[in-house]
């Protein structure tokens, strides 16, 4: 929400397995969530569904998409059960009606994580060329904008006697 909510902080977002639609939280029936989970946690965590149906709505990454103005790269595995791929879909149909900027990449044979070092490999990669794309430094190198000097408490390069 954070590309939603302030936009001037952000020039570019990335994310894998996101929750997009809070309302599918609850009402999925193909998901690993216990339905102890749904009745007791979620309301806790999250809102209740009846109670606090504005806040969800006013809060929801689905309902505001078309807000989001940003490069976004998306990533999702299709058999996770956890966040059933059902939340990218809708959200990248719906981010995509009025933002061309979006990637979207779907590894078979994942869920919620990755499991398999090559799909891994591949994410991070698509990561880093993303951010290149997006923020302009070469991948591997610092952005201009850091200060030139470490934080306290850092390591030094030179060797101290």
């Amino acid at each position: 929400m954070g590309l939603i909510e302030e936009p001037e902080l952000f020039r570019c977002g990335f994310e894998f397995a996101g929750v997009t639609d809070i309302e599918l939280m609850y009402s999925i029936t193909w998901s690993d969530a216990s339905d102890e989970a749904k009745k007791y946690g979620y309301p806790t965590l999250i809102g209740d569904p009846e109670k606090d149906a504005a806040q969800i709505a006013e809060t929801s990454p689905l309902k505001n998409a078309q807000r989001l103005k940003q490069p976004l790269l998306m990533a999702h595995g299709v058999d996770d059960v956890r966040v059933p791929i059902k939340h990218g879909r809708k959200f990248h149909d719906a981010v995509t009606d009025t933002n061309k900027n979006v990637e979207w990449i779907v590894y078979s044979d994942e869920g919620h994580g990755f499991h398999q070092d090559e799909h891994r490999i591949d994410y991070w990669k698509h990561v880093e060329a993303f951010l290149h794309r997006c923020l302009g430094s070469s991948p591997g190198q610092l952005s201009d904008n850091r200060p030139d000097t470490a934080p306290p408490g850092a390591n030094s390069a030179s060797p101290t006697q």
